[in-house]
Order: C-alpha cells, then sequence, then structure tokens
C-alpha cells in the first residue's frame, strides 16, 4: 500500500511540473497565458431604479393598435382586463401614462452584455481581462481532471466532483422548477396582480382560486419531511403518479405503438417517375420482413420448429443488430463528451491548439 501510494505520489508530482513547466514556457516564450479568459463589452443597458420610473413594454390596446413603450411612474402597470373580442388578455392603456426623458434619471446600474473574445485581442480597448471567468476555467479544468482521476480508481477527489455536480444540478433544477413552474403556474395564479407588479412583469392572468387545490396538494407533498404524519404525503404522491401514468400511456400509444406501425406500412414496389426504385424497393422489403420475422420471435403459441423457428432464428439476428446499432449510438456520444472534455483541457485551457496553430503558421 504504501509502494502504492508513492507511485501515485511520484505520478502526481510529474505531472505538476509538466503542468507548471508548460504554463511558464507558453506564457513567456510563446505570449500565450494558459487559463485566462477575456471579455469584450458588445453593448450597455441602463437599468433605471422603480423608486424613479420602469420601463412599460409594447403592449395593445383594446382596439388592436400597438402602444410603443415607455416610461411610467413606478406601479403603474394596469390590472390585465379579459376582451371578448380578442379573446386574450390585454394590458389596457393607463390614464397616467407618461413619457419620461431618460436623460432626466441617473441610472441605478449599467449592465454590459459580454462575449468571449480570443486573446491575440487582448490590447484592444473593448476587450479585457475577466477574473469570474478566469476563476471558472481553472475550476472547470480542475474538476475535470479530478473526474478523470477515476480511471486509475476510486478516490476522494472523485467523491467530491461528483457530490458536487450532483449538488449544483439538483439545485439549479430546483431553482428554474420555481422561477419557471411555481412561481407563474401556482403563485401567479393566485395573485396575478402582485406577480405583475413585482416579479414578472409580462404575466397577464386571472385570478384563479382552483388552484388552490394545487396548493394543498403540494403543502401534503412537503408533509413527507415531518417527523409525525408521513402518510399525509401519499396522497398527492398517488394523484402525480396516476396523472403522470395516464399521460405517458398515451404518449406511448402514440409515439412507440402506433408511429411504429404506421412507420412499418411500406410500399414493397416503390416506382418514381414511372421507373422502379430499386434501392427503396429492397430497404422497405427488409424492414417489413424484419418486423414480421421479431414478431414472430416474440410469437410463443407456436413451437419454434420448422420455417417458424428458422423465422424466429433471423428475428434474433435482427433484434442483435439493433441492440449493437443502438449501443454503438450510445458510446459514440459517450466519445464526443470525451472528445469535447480533452478539446476543453488542450484549447480552453492550456492553450495548445493555439501553440500548434502559431506553429503550422511558422
Amino acid at each position: 500500500m504504501n509502494n502504492e501510494r508513492f507511485g501515485i505520489g511520484i505520478v502526481c508530482g510529474v505531472l505538476l511540473i509538466l503542468l507548471g513547466g508548460w504554463v511558464l514556457f507558453s506564457t513567456f516564450a510563446l505570449e500565450l497565458t494558459p487559463g485566462v479568459q477575456h471579455v469584450e463589452i458588445t453593448r450597455e443597458i441602463d437599468v433605471y431604479s422603480k423608486r424613479d420610473a420602469s420601463w412599460r413594454p409594447q403592449t395593445i390596446d383594446e382596439d388592436g393598435e400597438t402602444i410603443p413603450g415607455a416610461w411610467v411612474e413606478p406601479f403603474g402597470r394596469p390590472t390585465p382586463q379579459w376582451s371578448e373580442e380578442r379573446e386574450r388578455w390585454i394590458h389596457p392603456v393607463p390614464d397616467d401614462l407618461q413619457e419620461v426623458d431618460t436623460d432626466q434619471l441617473t441610472p441605478a446600474r449599467t449592465w454590459g452584455i459580454q462575449r468571449s473574445a480570443p486573446a491575440t485581442r487582448a490590447d484592444e480597448e473593448t476587450v479585457y481581462l475577466s477574473w469570474s471567468r478566469t476563476f471558472g476555467l481553472w475550476f472547470a479544468a480542475i474538476c475535470t481532471l479530478f473526474v478523470f482521476s477515476f480511471l486509475y480508481r476510486d478516490n476522494p477527489l472523485y467523491k467530491f466532483t461528483e457530490a458536487l455536480v450532483v449538488g449544483v444540478s439538483a439545485a439549479y433544477g430546483m431553482v428554474v422548477g420555481f422561477w419557471t413552474m411555481v412561481m407563474p403556474n401556482l403563485i401567479g395564479k393566485l395573485f396575478p396582480s402582485f406577480v405583475a407588479r413585482h416579479i414578472i412583469p409580462e404575466h397577464a392572468e386571472q385570478t384563479n382560486l382552483f388552484y388552490l387545490v394545487v396548493l394543498a396538494l403540494g403543502i401534503m407533498l412537503l408533509w413527507r419531511l415531518s417527523p409525525v404524519g408521513g402518510w399525509i404525503a401519499r396522497w398527492p404522491l398517488a394523484f402525480i403518479i396516476g396523472i403522470t401514468a395516464g399521460f405517458r400511456l398515451i404518449a406511448h400509444l402514440e409515439a412507440d405503438f402506433a408511429i411504429q406501425i404506421q412507420a412499418t406500412i411500406l410500399p414493397l414496389v416503390v416506382r418514381e417517375d414511372g421507373a422502379l426504385d430499386f434501392g427503396m424497393s429492397v430497404r422497405n422489403l427488409a424492414v417489413v420482413l424484419g418486423v414480421l420475422a421479431c414478431l414472430t420471435y416474440f410469437f410463443f403459441s407456436i413451437e419454434h420448429k420448422g420455417v417458424v423457428g428458422q423465422t424466429a432464428r433471423v428475428g434474433i439476428w435482427v433484434l442483435m443488430i439493433t441492440f449493437g446499432a443502438g449501443f454503438a449510438y450510445t458510446v459514440m456520444g459517450r466519445i464526443t463528451l470525451l472528445t469535447q472534455r480533452i478539446e476543453f483541457l488542450f484549447g480552453d485551457w492550456l492553450r495548445i491548439t493555439d501553440w500548434l496553430g502559431l506553429l503550422h503558421l511558422l
């Protein structure tokens, strides 16, 4: 065990020496600093405080005419109203709509729209070093190396990265789910005016008290976290499972059953411009015979002997070819992910590809 750890330490030390040597060589000799990210400001947006004025986007009035955007007093956005003629929710024109000269207002802050810029443009005035992106680049590269360490064996570095990815993904999914599902579809249905005024300006809904049932089911679902009365969560959970199973059943019947039957009903003789299309005819014949052979393999009411047995054996070959193609497609996708990570390490991080490009020019 000690010899094994000593060997691992030697390998890690050699890799660190090579990495440090490449960083120094590329920085001073090639003038290509690895792991540095530059950005440029493409556009700036002034953001004004709600205490001064707020921007009201372009809307449509009751007569169907377009109202251009304007600066209005805070909370001047009217409550959406239902138009029977247009059959949609609209924002009527407020009485206190005021055109405000933006030169008289002081922006609360200014947002800069950034995009990545190559290091070769570092001398330009609009391009500057981004420390946040540089730190993110190094952190992503180190986490990638931690994941690759699993190729040797399971270790604390890999476990740390795995837990980090799972935790960040769960947190991101929770935040996105809250702002895209809970806020507009639950809170926005119960308190539409509050959501339109303070959270989602373009939200246009009418109060729907039916969603109180949804709120109650959600609270019952959270009861699972309580040490007492956990059985209460079973009712909304059963409701969710039943509804989801019903939707999935219909989706699978349409996508995996009906569509596949429709895709199998093919003409065995294909003609194009009055002439026989031999290639398409052979393709359609192979698809129909392959499907029939696979169905014969799964038909167990007749013993698989003679012609039925030979047909079932052909069905096995068709199934194996299909599974092999699916597995190869999955492996190809994983190899693509691997090549992307390697390209990230050697290109974006170490910038070896830039050095090779300069070497090619020389």
